[in-house]
């Protein structure tokens, strides 16, 4: 099927923009979710772990549909299954609904951006396929860096219903257009590759990657889920002002994902990813620790800075490792790190009943983090090898 590879690059980028508002939105309203419906900090935490669900259902089913049945219908199908969740969430006040919505914001999500890594990976040549995949992490990165600060104003003048329902709006506007172009069809002609996808369970590498990540996603998911209620916490911050702190570890991340691309030409991705660790462990020893708000921003700054290469290193060594399976083994190692984002997730927001987020910062995100580096140091290992 013929294809322009501008509208599909293009179509992918907005989508990874949108779905970067999507997912760190709930982690942003979150202290006026809290007021709202009375919850606990571990029912607060049971919301964030059936979103999570939802990203780890959809990615799970993803992969071999892309590979056997192609893009169109699925990408078009999650922005459908978004779009209407947010309005269902808008429009009622039912913690049931709430939740039920956060599920389909979750698998809709996944969709979205298993779809977007994919397509990007499959259309693009291996010269440029590094720059394009670092750009989609750059792209919803920015989303989620400029999204606090927009709440923050937002949430003075309209209650975070009203801006569920103009995403919504917004979201099926961009269902239209994206309907209208064409996409590549199914790279593999023999119905869906479930045994070939089973056999991708065998390469360790990539089953290490996915451990990495697993990780990975955990700690990104304290940053963008927690923060708030670190900061208001710890340091009496109002909730209004508390909203626009999560973006200082998405600037953080803005600044890696920007440069990643250019110094991969200059500096082996692995020296890389080691240079990344260190930055997240100065970063959090500064917000452990932390007296006083700019400690806490300059400690998140670094905390993004250093986990920013993450996603788009390794989705980048994924999809060079496996070609012809590629949505597949994307699906594999996201499926992975979801595991990590929902069970980690789920796991502070129930210490942090029983002691102070704060201590919880100080003790569990390294712990997250020494286990990164074990896993990443197989993967390491594994590559030089190969």
């Amino acid at each position: 099927m013929n294809y322009n590879k501008k509208y599909i690059l293009a179509v992918a980028n907005v989508s990874v923009f949108i779905n970067g508002i999507i997912l760190t939105i709930l982690g942003t309203v979150m202290n006026y979710v809290i007021d709202d419906y009375n919850l606990t900090l571990t029912t607060a935490g049971s919301i964030i772990t059936i979103l999570n669900f939802g990203l780890i259902i959809g990615i799970s089913i993803l992969g071999p549909i892309i590979d056997g049945q192609g893009f169109k219908r699925i990408f078009i199908l999650g922005l459908i299954i978004v779009s209407s969740s947010l309005a269902a969430i808008a429009l009622t006040s039912n913690l049931m609904i709430l939740r039920i919505g956060c599920f389909l914001i979750g698998l809709g999500g996944s969709i979205i951006s298993g779809v977007s890594n994919t397509l990007v990976a499959d259309v693009c040549d291996e010269s440029e396929k590094n720059w394009h995949i670092g750009l989609l992490g750059f792209t919803f990165t920015l989303s989620a860096v400029g999204l606090p600060f927009i709440m923050q104003s937002a949430l003075t003048r309209m209650s975070y219903g009203i801006v569920f329902l103009s995403i919504t709006i917004l979201m099926l506007c961009f269902v239209f257009v994206s309907a209208r172009i064409r996409y590549p069809g199914p790279k593999w002609n023999q119905g869906l590759p479930i045994k070939e996808g089973i056999g991708l369970l065998k390469n360790t590498t990539l089953l290490f990657i996915g451990f990495v990540l697993f990780f990975q996603s955990g700690m990104e998911t304290i940053f963008a889920n927690f923060t708030t209620v670190f900061i208001h916490q710890s340091f009496a911050v109002p909730n209004e002002l508390a909203t626009s702190y999560p973006a200082y570890f998405w600037i953080g991340m803005l600044a890696s994902r920007a440069v990643l691309t250019s110094i991969l030409r200059s500096i082996n991705i692995i020296s890389i990813i080691y240079l990344s660790i260190g930055i997240v462990l100065s970063g959090l020893t500064l917000l452990g620790f932390a007296h006083n708000p700019p400690l806490a921003i300059i400690g998140l700054i670094l905390c993004g800075l250093g986990l920013g290469s993450g996603f788009p290193a390794f989705t980048m060594i994924t999809t060079t490792l496996v070609r012809q399976l590629s949505g597949t083994a994307i699906s594999i190692i996201f499926f992975i790190a979801l595991i990590g984002g929902t069970s980690i997730a789920f796991f502070i927001g129930a210490m942090s009943d029983f002691i102070t987020i704060r201590t919880t910062f100080q003790i569990f995100i390294p712990l997250f983090l020494g286990m990164y580096l074990l896993f990443f140091m197989q993967v390491a290992r594994k590559i030089r090898m190969i």
